[in-house]
């Protein structure tokens, strides 16, 4: 008996030896000594004027952090620390494994089956645009009865009937549904790892929109009249896909080209491939890039020739070689390795050993330009608009069509998040929480520093404005008259 009290004595001072080193206190600690010996841009942003502040924050969070036992509140104490740098790229976040499990307890089970649809509908009086009924996904992964609450007036469930994926089961609830006095609705939808996003819908007879999730076809009952839903789900993706790129032909002479996220290089390359004879025909061009947030430059690489008129000035990079990063960093690279030619595996083989003969430095790489070998007769003038979204590699793109003799770019100036970049991702304690740290700056930051200012644009798009590409084509037909929209 006093061996198996031991032995739970034991297990018990485990787990809390155990709770400790994973509590909030250690996570935040864990937290200041990464970032402050891979964070590139660590020394730039603690100034010696800012020091006593960035001391007095660290002192009262770190006294906070020791009675938080909650990781939904310690997180909040780890994302107070990292926006004293004011650098969107340097990150915290709940890892994903600890966060599911928050959301997918509030997921709600009603027990519905097919036949118990059909039997309401039988003895209700049925409307054209009734929304009660069995609803099919566009990629017919998920079949759904969608049914009033019964003490609710304008509230709908839909409820999974048939699921193809294995996350979701019969008799959970999909998606809930509130109609306004529009006839439109605000959807929680539960995604496929169960994760809770707020959209909008509306429903066209046999079709129900869900904005940034998809389309749904009425199975039952059958609608009067009732819409193509190939036809109609492929006239109106674009509503439902934002993110994909658009090409709208305004004339013979104006087009416009909507690209709102550069994390999609095969949708903008195959977009460019598929109208290329068109766009060699219109000399003026409009890049929408309003919301852009941003993606990888390599995304952009194909819309390069559309604004080059002379060699581009690429600014070089300074890297802060922890023995962390470097670790990153060759993680990272391994990944694609077998895409690299033996040639190429031998310079970074060497690249790997100069990091590591400069380990716990920063290494400055050079400035270097980008030519092309023939400038594009069309078009002859681009414009590009630009919001206070537009961030990251959108703002790469602009620094690049900034140096361009044809490019005007209008609206208003961008969010400012280009500084630092190459970001790793690493896990702190226990890896409850993960760390998106940027390792490396660019050089332009000495001189002129883009972080929370942004770039300008050349001209500003009123504010009262509703229509901006009309605006712009306003503007650059009466600079320009041969490109008159008429």
């Amino acid at each position: 008996m006093k061996k198996n009290i031991f032995t739970l004595l034991m297990l018990l001072n485990s787990i809390a030896l155990k709770a400790q080193e994973c509590g909030c206190n250690n996570n935040f600690e864990d937290l200041i000594g990464r970032v402050s010996q891979n964070y590139v841009g660590y020394k730039d942003k603690i100034t010696t004027s800012k020091l006593t502040q960035f001391n007095k924050l660290t002192d009262s969070l770190r006294i906070a952090s020791k009675d938080i036992l909650a990781d939904s509140l310690c997180i909040k104490i780890l994302k107070n620390w990292v926006s004293f740098f004011k650098d969107k790229h340097l990150s915290v976040r709940l890892s994903q494994s600890n966060a599911v499990v928050l959301k997918t307890s509030i997921i709600k089970k009603i027990e519905l089956s097919e036949q118990d649809i059909k039997t309401e509908i039988r003895r209700k009086v049925w409307r054209k645009k009734h929304l009660e009924g069995i609803w099919e996904s566009d990629d017919k992964n998920y079949r759904v009865g969608i049914i009033k609450q019964s003490n609710a007036h304008n509230e709908y469930e839909a409820v999974v009937l048939a699921s193809k994926h294995k996350n979701w089961s019969v008799g959970e609830v999909k998606f809930h549904l509130v109609k306004d006095k529009n006839n439109q609705f605000k959807v929680d939808y539960f995604r496929s790892d169960k994760s809770k996003r707020e959209y909008n819908g509306s429903q066209n007879r046999n079709v129900l929109e869900i904005e940034g999730s998809g389309f749904w076809q009425q199975i039952y009952p059958k609608t009067i009249r009732p819409n193509n839903f190939e036809a109609y789900t492929k006239v109106n993706q674009q509503k439902i896909n934002p993110f994909q790129p658009q090409l709208t032909v305004i004339n013979k002479k104006y087009a416009v080209i909507s690209i709102a996220t550069f994390a999609n290089k095969p949708d903008i390359d195959t977009l460019l491939k598929k109208y290329k004879e068109i766009l060699a025909q219109i000399p003026y061009i409009i890049f929408d890039l309003r919301g852009n947030i941003g993606g990888t430059n390599e995304s952009f690489e194909n819309l390069v020739p559309f604004i080059y008129t002379n060699p581009i000035k690429i600014y070089g990079t300074t890297f802060l070689a922890s023995e962390t990063n470097i670790k990153l960093q060759k993680e990272y690279i391994n990944k694609s390795l077998g895409y690299y030619s033996d040639t190429q595996k031998k310079e970074i083989e060497t690249y790997f050993g100069y990091l590591n003969e400069h380990k716990g430095t920063a290494l400055r790489g050079e400035d270097s330009f980008y030519k092309l070998d023939t400038v594009l007769m069309n078009p002859m003038k681009v414009a590009i608009i630009t919001d206070r979204k537009c961030a990251s590699s959108t703002e790469h793109f602009l620094l690049w069509a900034k140096q361009s003799q044809k490019v005007t770019i209008y609206g208003e100036a961008t969010a400012g998040v280009v500084d630092y970049g190459d970001v790793r991702q690493q896990k702190l304690k226990c890896g409850k929480f993960l760390l998106n740290t940027p390792t490396t700056k660019f050089n332009w930051v000495e001189e002129k520093p883009i972080d929370n200012i942004g770039i300008q644009p050349d001209i500003t798009i009123p504010l009262k404005e509703k229509d901006w590409v009309k605006f712009v084509i306003r503007s650059m037909s009466s600079a320009n008259p041969s490109l008159s929209s008429k």
